[in-house]
């Protein structure tokens, strides 16, 4: 089975589709794991399912290369294959 990470930007309408096309039987993939670049609305939606969650605000960093590269080290964790 595919392992999925997911990034959300807002309310989380995507993710929303995602995880429930996902709770289907026989779907080819899972959601191990959503993240942000900023305290978001659709962290309720993971929370609702057990999907651990992680955020990495833009604005906490000197450069987009080390927020990518702490993003990066965030997925990391979960090993996702997509």
């Amino acid at each position: 089975m595919l392992t999925v990470a997911v990034l959300i930007s807002g309310t989380g309408s995507n993710l929303r589709a995602l995880l429930d096309a996902a709770s289907a039987p026989g779907f080819p993939a899972r959601i191990v794991v959503v993240g942000a670049d900023r305290d978001a609305e659709g962290f309720a939606h993971s929370e609702e399912y057990g999907i651990p969650a992680f955020l990495v605000p833009w604005s906490s960093f000197a450069s987009r290369e080390a927020w990518g590269d702490e993003l990066l080290r965030q997925l990391d964790v979960w090993e996702p294959d997509l």
